[in-house]
């Protein structure tokens, strides 16, 4: 028992123990975070202490800045990237400063950690969502499992909040009901062979044990692009299963109508 509690403690420090902390300032801290961008730069989040134990944690306008100089720029003149941009902040509880397109959360000297966890889950879905090709239309993945699940008759719901150890809320694309008390919850990872994404969707699974009973399932956009690393995918839910005995099913695009049985009510 004690191998198997080393074990999961050694999971679930893992990013605890990947992140840098740097005192920029009296009340500004740099935190560098294991998860990279898409430029390979690791993403770096910023936390200015205020008054009344109150913390600002920021991207300090790279996540924006950086899109837009790979040629991807959102504006009031781009109102379906806004719009998506809009919900994405709305989903994870972050705020969005027009003026000077940075992605911050005030919260709490309490609630850090969660405030923490639901930006740097806000960065890497917008990064997710908006860096996959030039003419790749961010809705089109969830609007392709949506019509799959549509033309099978099952029932769902999206956008669906698990909330986890400590209040965490993780968002899931979809939650499907069963007759069983286990859901099956769906998220759509559209880059693949960035193991960022499933990496994070791991460590969500793994704070969720005990709070939530479900079947988990990674949804992999193999259409948009060639999925080049599934074995290494594969091993990184393997991992979670190990230390967690809670197995993630990997699903590719291009094979959900021949595996659309596993997600029946």
């Amino acid at each position: 028992m004690s191998q198997l509690l080393d074990l999961k403690k050694q999971y679930s420090d893992w990013i605890m123990d990947s992140m840098n902390y740097t005192q920029l300032d009296k009340d500004i801290i740099r935190i560098d975070t294991p998860f990279l961008d898409n430029d390979f730069d690791h993403i770096v989040l910023y936390v200015e202490f205020l008054k009344n134990n109150q913390v600002l944690i920021t991207d300090d306008g790279y996540t924006l800045a950086n899109l837009k100089n790979l040629g991807f720029k959102i504006s009031n003149q781009t109102k379906k990237r806004k719009t998506i941009l809009t919900d994405i902040c709305d989903d994870y509880g972050i705020e969005f400063d027009s003026k000077e397109n940075e992605l911050f959360i005030k919260s709490n000297i309490d609630k850090f950690p969660i405030s923490k966890h639901r930006l740097l889950q806000a960065i890497l879905k917008i990064n997710d969502l908006f860096l996959l090709r030039p003419n790749y239309e961010p809705n089109s993945t969830f609007e392709t499992v949506s019509k799959a699940l549509d033309e099978e008759n099952i029932f769902y719901s999206t956008k669906f909040p698990a909330i986890g150890k400590r209040g965490i809320t993780f968002v899931f694309d979809f939650s499907i009901p069963t007759r069983s008390k286990k859901d099956k919850l769906i998220r759509i990872i559209n880059s693949p062979n960035d193991l960022n994404y499933s990496k994070v969707l791991s460590m969500d699974v793994s704070m969720l044990q005990g709070n939530k009973d479900a079947d988990y399932f990674a949804i992999l956009d193999d259409l948009n692009h060639e999925l080049k690393n599934y074995a290494e995918v594969e091993s990184v839910y393997e991992e979670v299963k190990e230390q967690y005995n809670i197995k993630i099913h990997p699903i590719k695009m291009s094979q959900l109508d021949q595996k659309i049985e596993l997600l029946r009510n």
